[in-house]
């Protein structure tokens, strides 16, 4: 494992995974990050759905990716033609905003950052996802819901890919314009 500074400079967007598998202990030490996370007043106001089912990946890939938006379809399809990339896992952050709705996606924030960091940390690449909505909003989605079990009233907000990656990783460059200091 890799000390927390480290992981935060050497993540990066994952855009290709190998077809290797996960181990369930690898499974369960995302899962443990992900549900480690705080969440404002310690609502824990969201269900985590960690699929690596090949047969629901299949599906989640179909149906979202028969949905995109032309703008973003052609940039995917310039990216080998895949929604999830092949990633061999996705976690689904789902969130109730009724009963939590100021802070709910905040949480979901917070929880996809302590996936993509754990995932780094055991040598995994790891995509943040916003896309993952796509297969919710596609024909598919009633079947989908069910399939992925999702709670009544619990919506997406984010999800995080997460696998082998078969790209050399390239974290992004560091722009300290963006920084205002006030001293």
């Amino acid at each position: 494992m890799t000390n927390v500074l480290e992981a935060i400079k050497n993540r990066y967007t994952c855009r290709k995974y190998t077809d290797q598998k996960l181990t369930d202990d690898q499974i369960k030490k995302l899962v443990d990050a992900a549900l480690q996370a705080p969440t404002a007043m310690n609502a824990q106001a969201f269900q985590l759905i960690a699929v690596t089912n090949p047969e629901v990946l299949a599906k989640l890939e179909t149906s979202g990716y028969a949905v995109l938006p032309a703008e973003v379809k052609q940039r995917m399809d310039q990216r080998g033609g895949t929604l999830l990339y092949n990633a061999p896992a996705i976690f689904y952050i789902m969130v109730d905003r009724k009963t939590h709705p100021v802070f709910a996606d905040l949480d979901a924030g917070i929880i996809v950052e302590n996936l993509a960091l754990a995932a780094q940390s055991l040598g995994l690449g790891s995509t943040i996802f916003g896309m993952g909505r796509f297969p919710l909003q596609s024909s598919e989605a009633q079947a989908l819901i069910k399939e992925l079990q999702i709670k009544d009233g619990f919506e997406f907000s984010i999800s995080c890919l997460v696998g082998y990656s078969a790209l050399p990783p390239t974290p992004h460059a560091v722009d300290y314009a963006k920084v205002t200091y006030i001293s």
